[in-house]
């Protein structure tokens, strides 16, 4: 037996495709993975980016606009209030104590405070003691709301008046109300008086015609068709007349009565029963009442006087001299929807005033230290 020897074999497992497959899902998935982290990050970008454009337009610009807002209101007042320092007498009336009063008239009004302290100002420059000048204009305000009127308008009339006749700051509500009575009573409104009365006024205080006499002449003029502006030009061409010594109107008087239109004028008598006596001449003497003048004006303004007759005439004075309460009554009724918005509207913007004053109070020394140092690096730099 012979023998040949062994015979050995091996199988070999030919991986080349295999590794080949899995380098290349390898490199698939890091390439996956690679893409998948680059996107994530742009998603995170751009949700912070858009987070912060949102912060930015919902939280940022609006505390920053609300912070300028604030500011304005508080520095606006905070102006006004230096206005009326230069002539307020604050022995009378601490300034801080004359800010509160003013804010608290312009929550109560619906006026804005910084118009509420020009008025003010205003009141106190035509004559009114500091004491009295915020419930002057109290008293000018509701008087605008109720006549139709500015206040600065109605503030005018006031002190106009007031000033003629020489009457004390608590009259101002009586004056008030003749002329919102005269406004009730006639065609006019209190916007219209105050751009004329200031006219006639010297005129009539000259002769002895009190306020309530105006009015009542006003209203009956006005009701009958003559406009504000043309009342007041008849009213003081009569006046001019009846007071004047020489006239026919002024002899005639002297004649029947023994006394001048300023002595009747003075006693009492009225309007009304002046153009009696000299309607009851004219029909002695067969003439026109308006005959008994030299101007057109002042017998217009006579004619229409008459046609109410001395009792007409005396039971709309007797209204004027018993008009207590017609300004608040007339201011009342105008409270309207929207004034009731509007005057919501004002108080919130006091108690932004507030806010505001207070982060000017904080922000001030900021300020002024930024401005040091932009003060100090112009010196810098212009050395």
């Amino acid at each position: 037996m012979v023998d040949i020897g062994s015979a050995v074999g091996y199988l070999l497992l030919d991986t080349t495709n295999f590794q080949k497959g899995f380098k290349s899902a390898f490199s698939d998935m890091k390439s996956f993975m690679d893409k998948s982290n680059k996107l994530a990050a742009a998603a995170l970008g751009s949700t912070m980016t858009k987070t912060g454009s949102a912060l930015t337009k919902y939280v940022t610009l609006p505390l920053v606009g609300a912070g300028v807002a604030l500011g304005n209101f508080s520095l606006g007042f905070e102006n006004s209030m230096a206005k009326v320092s230069t002539i307020a007498d604050t022995t009378q009336v601490p300034l801080e104590d004359l800010e509160k009063q003013i804010v608290d008239l312009s929550n109560e009004t619906g006026v804005a405070a910084g118009d509420i302290a020009q008025n003010v100002y205003d009141a106190i420059s035509a004559g009114q003691q500091t004491g009295d000048a915020v419930a002057f204009v109290g008293n000018a305000t509701k008087l605008a709301t109720a006549g139709f009127t500015s206040s600065s308008a109605a503030l005018d009339v006031l002190t106009t008046t007031l000033n003629a006749y020489g009457l004390a700051s608590e009259d101002a509500a009586h004056v008030s109300d003749v002329l919102i009575t005269t406004q009730k009573l006639g065609k006019t409104t209190v916007n219209e008086l105050s751009q004329s009365i200031g006219k006639l006024i010297p005129v009539a205080n000259a002769n002895g015609v009190s306020v309530e006499q105006l009015g009542t002449a006003y209203s009956i003029l006005t009701a009958n068709g003559i406009a504000t502006a043309e009342s007041t030009t008849y009213l003081k061409a009569m006046f001019n007349e009846l007071g004047k010594s020489g006239t026919d109107v002024s002899d005639i008087i002297k004649s029947e009565t023994g006394k001048s239109f300023q002595d009747l004028m003075n006693e009492g008598t009225s309007l009304g029963e002046v153009i009696s006596i000299l309607q009851q001449h004219a029909s002695d003497t067969g003439v026109g009442l308006s005959d008994l003048f030299s101007s057109v004006e002042a017998g217009s303004a006579a004619l229409t006087l008459a046609s109410k007759g001395a009792e007409g005439y005396n039971g709309i004075l007797d209204q004027m001299v018993n008009s207590s309460g017609a300004t608040e009554s007339a201011y009342e009724k105008m409270q309207t929807t929207t004034w009731t918005l509007a005057k919501a509207f004002n108080e919130i913007k006091n108690v932004a005033l507030e806010f505001g004053n207070a982060l000017t109070s904080i922000l001030s020394p900021v300020i002024q230290s930024f401005v040091d140092m932009l003060h100090n690096l112009a010196t810098w730099l212009s050395s």
